[in-house]
């Protein structure tokens, strides 16, 4: 049981570390996009 119990732990922290970490990479990925897009607005306005 003590087993099981430590197992299951185990693996709902690891889908928390993997959610977490695919959040931030979403994050990062999103705010990467918007400055692309920021940037290309910003050079159309300049020309």
């Amino acid at each position: 049981l003590g087993l099981l119990a430590l197992l299951i732990g185990l693996g709902f922290t690891a889908g928390l570390w993997t959610s977490i970490y695919l959040a931030v990479l979403l994050l990062l990925a999103v705010r990467t996009m918007f400055n692309r897009a920021h940037r290309i607005v910003a050079e159309s306005e300049l020309s």
